[in-house]
């Protein structure tokens, strides 16, 4: 897949600013380009054969616990284990002790709440919350307990920046590629927990 982002800055933007325009706009090109090949892999989730919850509500402790068994029953290497949610599926879980409380978790009691954290790992997997997980429709999310092998990415060129000058418009063109390629590698390695956004 090749993928790209651009933009034009007129000369008397340049002239005028106050900020750093052309530093701005290359480090907004960069986050969109990296926000397109992370939606690209988050696509991958519904693929997964292996499925636990319901797309529209929260997912439950039991849904992880039996996505985790999945990697175990696939002999799933215990190192490269994720859990990736949605933000509501945080804060859902936030609310459970075993999830958020350092009584069960290991640390001093109460900093994860206090700092609105859910511990660096739970049962075997390291969590990552993000915005960017599919939906299937409205207040759906496509979360996942997958290890690290379940899908590759192969990036062919790393992101490239290009500036011209565009003397007709008078204003200079930022704008960067990259060409990379993404693909479930490992069925078994990955399940899809349906859950809320």
């Amino acid at each position: 897949m090749w993928d790209y982002a651009a933009v034009g800055i007129e000369d008397i933007v340049k002239v005028q600013q106050q900020v750093d325009t052309q530093t701005e706009y290359q480090r907004k090109i960069g986050y969109a380009l990296a926000k397109d090949i992370d939606t690209n892999l988050a696509a991958l989730v519904s693929g997964f054969s292996q499925t636990q919850g319901t797309l529209g509500t929260l997912f439950t402790d039991d849904h992880v616990r039996r996505g985790v068994q999945y990697l175990d029953d696939a002999d799933a290497p215990e190192d490269g284990r994720v859990l990736i949610m949605a933000p509501a599926e945080k804060n859902d879980k936030l609310a459970l002790d075993r999830w958020s409380n350092a009584l069960y978790r290991g640390g001093t009691a109460g900093q994860q709440v206090s700092r609105g954290q859910i511990g660096s790992e739970i049962y075997g997997l390291t969590p990552f919350v993000t915005t960017n997980t599919k939906a299937q429709a409205g207040g759906q999310s496509d979360n996942t307990v997958m290890h690290k092998e379940a899908v590759a990415l192969v990036v062919q060129r790393e992101p490239k920046f290009h500036m011209f000058y565009d003397i007709d418009l008078f204003a200079w063109k930022l704008a960067s590629e990259v060409i990379f390629g993404s693909a479930e590698m490992r069925d078994a390695f990955g399940v899809w927990v349906k859950g809320q956004r």
